[in-house]
């Protein structure tokens, strides 16, 4: 929300990361989209109720303030009450303290921040409802050599490239062999050179 007001009052000149909405069209310049991104649901770990969207009808969901796809779910489903919040670490906040039933949020950001902040007893919920969502490239309004630049940037980038970058940011890469180091005759810490055993040993 601070990002785009300062885009609107002319503070920054691009968000590299953006929601299309003919709302925002008066304040800038949209890129063409460079990836494509699903909302998914959130809720507690002991929730068996909240499947879809539509059994949040009647019930709250938290998301946070100015994000593009609020509007979108106010148009399918009115009777949802949406709580905005002022960052992702809020929304968690009201969910695990029961003010909210759910939030609705990119996975790739939750995912991050759960591992991030060590939060635990949130789980996601696929939903089909609500499609896919493009992103773009927002430059400042009236800047048409901007823009173009940020468009032949994107249409230059190979798809092999482009593939690379994904998978750099969106997939966790799993180490099939992990060397540890520990410390020996230090109880109850790791207790011998010829075997394993103790407080570190076990955590890992």
């Amino acid at each position: 929300d601070d990002n785009l007001n300062n885009f609107k009052d002319e503070k920054i000149d691009i968000l590299p990361a953006v929601f299309h909405s003919k709302h925002r069209e008066k304040y800038g310049l949209f890129s063409d989209s460079y990836f494509d991104v699903r909302t998914s649901l959130f809720v507690k770990n002991n929730n068996t109720n909240i499947k879809s969207f539509k059994d949040l009808i009647d019930r709250k969901l938290a998301m946070v303030k100015s994000d593009g796809r609020i509007q979108d779910i106010k148009n399918l489903y009115k009777n949802i009450e949406i709580v905005e919040t002022t960052n992702l670490k809020e929304s968690f906040f009201k969910l695990l303290n029961n003010e909210v039933d759910a939030i609705a949020e990119l996975d790739t950001e939750v995912q991050y921040l759960l591992e991030k902040e060590f939060i635990s007893g949130i789980k996601r919920v696929f939903q089909n409802e609500i499609k896919e969502k493009s992103i773009h490239i927002f430059s400042k309004k009236d800047d048409f050599i901007l823009q173009s630049i940020l468009q032949k940037s994107l249409h230059s980038i190979p798809n092999k490239k482009r593939e690379e970058i994904i998978k750099k940011w969106l997939k966790h890469n799993i180490k099939e062999n992990v060397n540890i180091a520990f410390g020996i005759g230090r109880e109850p810490y790791t207790l011998n050179k010829t075997y394993l055993k103790g407080i570190e040993y076990d955590l890992i």
